[in-house]
């Protein structure tokens, strides 16, 4: 069942209708001004220039929010729906071939990397926060470390006042073999990352065959440990969405910086091969 509208997805849709009746028209221009105007590469191409500086001016923005220059939301959405603007017209000044030329095609691939990372980036910010909150809740990302630790204590103490209750090994096998190299640190993170519920199904599964070779007083202490075992595998999670939203910046804002940094070299030597042309 779809999800309601609410004023924020509204708002959402609306920015993007915006978008989108923005960008049909341009791209539409751009095909028919092609094989009539001359200098439609150069208009272009001061176009991208202007709006790649207002993207990499919302960097700066977000580090000096004291300023009176409107609030940080706006800039953000000016950002997003503006970088898929940027990429049309970037795609209109590459008239959608390749580029040639070593400078202008790490400027090209720096720009792509760049926009692409901000995409990826977007889908995580509007994705990842959801899934989250749907799993357990809100956990603090400073605490997993400590909370992991909790955990493994836990597991390590039930496992050995189960052998020596029971005097059987197969709890402690199963610790050692199966759970020790889980517990030592978060896992599972490119499958965490989609949102997979393949680790959980495979601790299940895992369980399942255990159950097989355990007697009665060690399965009654199974649901226990099952449980610990699970709310690991969440706390996983967790670390790695909350890991993700906090670095993919790393990756995107650099990419950015060098695109912003090249555009001046790139304008500087197109004049003075046209001017000396």
């Amino acid at each position: 069942m779809a999800r309601p509208l609410t004023p924020l997805r509204l708002r959402r849709l609306r920015m993007w209708l915006v978008t989108v009746a923005l960008a049909l028209p341009l791209l539409a221009a751009a095909l028919h001004l092609r094989p009539r105007w001359e200098s439609l590469p150069w208009a272009s191409g001061w176009a991208l220039a202007a709006l790649t500086l207002l993207l990499v001016l919302y960097n700066l923005r977000k580090k000096l929010p004291f300023l009176p220059l409107g609030h940080t939301a706006r800039w953000a959405q000016l950002h997003y729906y503006g970088g898929v603007l940027t990429t049309l017209l970037f795609l209109i000044h590459l008239d959608f071939r390749p580029p040639a030329g070593l400078l202008t095609g790490t400027l090209a691939a720096l720009f792509a990397a760049t926009a692409l990372s901000g995409l990826i980036g977007l889908a995580l910010c509007r994705v990842v926060p959801r899934n989250l909150a749907a799993r357990c809740g809100e956990i603090e990302f400073a605490r997993i470390p400590a909370i992991r630790g909790e955990i493994a204590g836990r597991i390590e103490a039930l496992i050995g006042e189960a052998m020596v209750e029971t005097r059987s090994t197969t709890l402690g096998e199963f610790h050692r073999d199966r759970l020790l190299p889980f517990l030592g640190g978060p896992r599972n993170r490119l499958l965490h990352v989609v949102n997979s519920d393949r680790p959980e199904a495979e601790l299940r599964r895992a369980f399942i065959e255990l159950e097989r070779y355990l007697d009665a007083d060690e399965r009654a202490r199974l649901d226990e440990l099952r449980a610990l075992v699970l709310a690991k595998n969440d706390l996983d999670f967790h670390y790695t969405g909350q890991w993700v939203l906090r670095h993919w910046l790393h990756l995107h804002i650099p990419l950015a910086w060098g695109t912003a940094l090249l555009v001046p070299l790139h304008l500087t030597l197109v004049h003075a091969f046209m001017g000396g042309g």
